[in-house]
């Protein structure tokens, strides 16, 4: 029973260390985005002056 539940728990760790790393990659790719639309804003101030 012990050796079934240790190996419960490094299946929990690894899906957990997936789910962290989606996360992870998730925002940064927001976060790139974001710094996308904000140079785009202001090409497009930069234009209209």
């Amino acid at each position: 029973m012990s050796k079934g539940h240790s190996r419960h728990q490094a299946s929990r760790r690894r899906m957990y260390s997936a789910r962290q790393r989606d996360l992870r990659e998730r925002r940064a790719r927001a976060a790139g985005e974001q710094q996308h639309w904000l140079s785009d804003e202001v090409a497009a101030i930069e234009i209209e002056e």
